[in-house]
């Protein structure tokens, strides 16, 4: 019976299972509800995976977000000296525009004028302007009155140098063809510039000592020398040939020109001179050098196939032409004391002058493209104003330029004597004593670069110190404030003190290891005894007196608290207390006298001696006879004054 009931209950569940899975209502009404939710579930598909990717991209805008926040707050840790850089953006931006207007102006002018018989401003041009434009803020200091271009041609560089200098500065253009002539003065016209133009050859019209800026493109092209010689002008080819032949070298017209350099260029002169690399502009150099000049390679660019060259020539104050190695005096053991020196005969416009230069910057290294000394002018740290130095060829050594002069004295120099006896000599000298009064004045609130804070309109030169100067020699008085291109420089007065007390140690050092007294007495210091000599106090004269000698390269500020660092009190202010304290003494009861005892005294001290005070003599009354004498004799000389004693 309980068989029969499971065997029925089993046959009811299967028969139910297949009524459920053959429901046709069900599987209809399943069908209908997915096709209405399938849009809105693939729309709810789509949504999630375009989320997805919001959020990943999110992220990486974020990461990079996060990056940039770091590099902000590390800028804002170091932040440069922005306002240079927008200068030197503006200063381009208004340089480019003044060459476009220029160039356009020029180009136009050609077109209206006989364009085939002027010579078009071309790649040469442009470098040559590219010098002059990075050379701008040294010529404006130097402030030139007469700038001269030589074959203007357009009148495009003269003119933009025009435009760029100050209305002090009197612009003449040269150029041997008519045509360029009227288009050179055209161009400046047309650009609001001054600049007179004269037809002739080289500088043949110019007073001696008169030009301050030289500008020179010449004809560079080596050419066979009847073409460079042509004189034929009213035809196309006459006039273009003038402005390109140079003859077998190229250098037909240069040499033309170099006689009458040293006559017409002032003794502050610039001349800037564009040269081929057929044209040998390293021997050029040479030339230049032999002459009395100094010169360097200021600029080369390589166009069409073709090597071009800038070269910056200057009048150099020393021309050396006698040369006597001398070496200093030699220690024990045959070991050089100091380094090695030269005297040296220089002439300079005629002069002769006597020199000690350190053999050192006599020393022309392999690449260097200059071969001679600079003398050049820059502020003195101490006083703040002009002082020489010596530059080597290299521009990596400088030499303080110092001149002893006493009266009186002359120098014998072959069979000539010469009436100017001063001596000049060179003194090494730190550069960051020379780099110190810019640092103090534009990094002490805020970091700037080297090239930011080393410009002087009084004193141009100054741009040299950063070839001579290293970063790691200038972190000894500064902080770095960032990395890579971008390098600010902050002045640090901790680090400033440590080294010139360092400096002060090592020159006391050096003092006391040569034996050089220089405490009180000094006169007598050979008669002092060594045991009577306090160390301590020896000490600090040494160190007193190189705080002296240090003092003479700083402000009187950096002194003051030199000063104070050392522990070096004023001895003025010593002496005097002790001398007050000595007089109060002196003046209490037990050390007091009478005005007799002091009279009597004075009258023993003098009693048994040659200084003891005579008795006056009683006044002789003149009468009146006498004193018409004495008023007739007036104004002349006694006779016995036309005698001497023998």
């Amino acid at each position: 019976m309980d068989r029969d009931d499971s065997e029925s209950t089993t046959s009811l569940e299967e028969e139910n299972t297949e009524n459920f899975c053959d429901n046709p209502t069900r599987d209809t009404l399943a069908e209908g509800l997915m096709g209405l939710f399938k849009p809105a579930i693939d729309q709810l598909d789509d949504k999630v995976r375009t989320t997805r990717v919001s959020q990943l991209e999110l992220k990486e805008q974020l990461d990079r977000l996060h990056e940039e926040l770091k590099k902000i707050q590390e800028s804002q840790k170091t932040p440069p000296e922005l306002d240079a850089y927008v200068k030197k953006l503006i200063n381009v931006k208004h340089k480019v525009t003044v060459v476009t207007n220029v160039l356009q102006g020029a180009q136009d002018r050609l077109n209206r004028l006989h364009q085939q018989f002027v010579y078009e401003a071309a790649e040469d041009s442009f470098l040559l302007l590219d010098a002059l434009e990075e050379d701008l803020i040294q010529i404006r200091a130097q402030k030139p009155i007469l700038c001269v271009e030589i074959g203007s041609g357009s009148g495009v560089i003269i003119t933009a140098l025009a435009k760029s200098l100050s209305s002090s500065a009197h612009c003449i253009a040269i150029d041997i063809n008519q045509h360029a002539c009227k288009a050179t003065k055209r161009t400046s016209q047309a650009n609001g510039a001054t600049v007179d133009v004269i037809a002739m050859d080289l500088l043949s019209s110019f007073r001696a000592n008169s030009i301050d800026l030289l500008i020179f493109n010449p004809p560079y092209v080596p050419t066979e020398e009847n073409e460079a010689d042509s004189e034929d002008q009213a035809t196309f080819a006459g006039c273009l040939a003038k402005s390109w032949a140079g003859g077998v070298d190229g250098c037909a017209t240069v040499r033309r020109l170099l006689p009458s350099l040293g006559e017409k260029l002032s003794q502050s002169a610039a001349f800037y001179l564009l040269l081929l690399r057929e044209n040998k502009p390293r021997e050029m150099l040479k030339t230049f050098h032999e002459m009395g000049f100094t010169g360097s390679i200021v600029k080369e660019r390589r166009i069409r196939g073709e090597y071009l060259y800038i070269l910056k020539i200057k009048a150099r104050m020393f021309e050396m032409c006698v040369k006597m190695s001398k070496v200093r005096g030699t220690k024990k053991g045959g070991k050089k004391d100091g380094a090695e020196t030269c005297e040296v005969f220089t002439r300079a416009k005629g002069e002769t002058r006597i020199c000690f230069l350190d053999k050192t910057l006599l020393e022309v290294k392999e690449g260097c493209e200059s071969n001679g000394l600079d003398v050049i002018t820059l502020k003195n740290p101490s006083s703040l104003k002009g002082s020489n130095y010596i530059v080597s060829a290299d521009g990596k050594l400088i030499r303080e330029l110092l001149q002893f002069c006493q009266p009186h004295r002359c120098w014998f120099v072959d069979e000539s004597i010469e009436a100017d006896g001063n001596i000049y000599m060179t003194t090494p000298i730190d550069p960051l004593f020379l780099i110190l009064p810019y640092l103090v004045d534009a990094c002490s609130e805020m970091a700037s670069p080297m090239d930011s804070f080393l410009v002087d309109q009084d004193f141009p030169d100054i741009f040299r110190l950063q070839k001579i100067l290293t970063e790691k020699q200038l972190l000894r008085v500064a902080d770095q404030k960032g990395k890579g291109v971008v390098k600010g420089f902050k002045y640090n007065e901790t680090k400033t003190m440590d080294w010139l007390s360092q400096k002060c140690h090592k020159v006391a050092k050096v003092l006391k290891e040569k034996k050089i007294f220089v405490g009180q007495g000094a006169v007598s210091a050979t008669f002092v005894s060594p045991d009577a000599v306090d160390e301590t106090e020896d000490e600090m004269n040494y160190l007193t007196y190189a705080f002296t000698i240090v003092s003479d390269y700083i402000s009187q500020d950096l002194s003051s608290s030199l000063k104070t660092k050392l522990g070096i009190e004023d001895k003025v202010t010593a002496s005097s207390v002790k001398r007050k304290s000595s007089k109060t003494l002196q003046d209490t009861a037990a050390g007091k006298k009478s005005k007799t005892d002091i009279k009597d005294s004075k009258e023993n001290v003098f009693a048994d001696s040659d200084l003891a005070p005579q008795e006056k003599t009683p006044e002789v009354k003149l009468s009146t006879k006498d004193k018409a004498r004495a008023k007739a004799a007036s104004g002349t000389k006694n006779i016995m004054s036309f005698f001497k004693k023998k």
